[in-house]
């Protein structure tokens, strides 16, 4: 056999032994993944403040939005250094959130709120999350929305906070 098919053989020999030294091992491959980037949910600015709470009679708490009985939840969804398609959603079905997608350029802005509000099968206090997500971003669940409803005395106190840990809930 000449030698080069020797040596050609050889080097086949112990590709394949490495490869089948590999297989079946239990650590998978190491995948490098990059850093997520953050997101930053802030006060909207404007005449809308950080945070709010208003009593309301429990019968105006019927699936409408929160400004028509003088408390728009609003606040400011912000990208980070790069482009951001996110999705939002409330935590509970008790209310719900507007838009529920949007796209920003790095650093842009844009708003998020609370569009409706609803009692039905709610009483006590019920706090609640709104969640933004995007691909390449962490989750970001810093809007806080609050029902606190007395069924009995029939009235609930509406509440939000674009960041609880300086503007709590009541």
């Amino acid at each position: 056999m000449p030698l080069r098919q020797r040596l050609t053989i050889v080097l086949l020999a112990l590709v394949m032994s490495s490869i089948l030294n590999s297989c079946g091992t239990s650590k998978p491959p190491s995948v490098q993944s990059s850093p997520l980037a953050a997101s930053a949910v802030g006060c909207s600015g404007g005449n809308v403040p950080c945070s709010a709470h208003i009593e309301v009679p429990l019968i105006l708490v019927d699936g409408s939005d929160p400004a028509t009985y003088g408390i728009p939840m609003s606040c400011s969804v912000t990208a980070g250094s790069q482009a951001m398609k996110f999705t939002t959603a409330p935590s509970t079905p008790w209310f719900g959130v507007s838009p529920g997608f949007g796209s920003l350029q790095p650093s842009g802005s844009a708003t998020i709120g609370v569009q409706s509000l609803s009692a039905v099968n709610v009483s006590g206090r019920n706090i609640g999350q709104v969640t933004v997500s995007a691909p390449g971003y962490s989750t970001n669940s810093q809007m806080a929305v609050e029902l606190n409803c007395n069924v009995v005395g029939g009235s609930c106190v509406v509440a939000y906070s674009c960041d609880p840990k300086a503007h709590p809930l009541p």
